[in-house]
């Protein structure tokens, strides 16, 4: 069993942390994929912005 800190660090990163994601999506390519699942909307306009 991983402690409480464990999830507290990360609970669910797609809808809580965006930010990050559009910040630095070379750094996180699956989860950036992921994300377009969860909302496709977000993930247009997040691709599109992203170099």
């Amino acid at each position: 069993m991983l402690p409480p800190t464990s999830k507290t660090l990360f609970p669910t990163p797609y809808p809580l942390n965006p930010i990050p994601y559009v910040l630095n999506p070379t750094l996180l390519p699956q989860v950036f994929q992921s994300d377009c699942d969860i909302t496709e909307g977000t993930c247009q306009n997040t691709v599109a912005g992203a170099p």
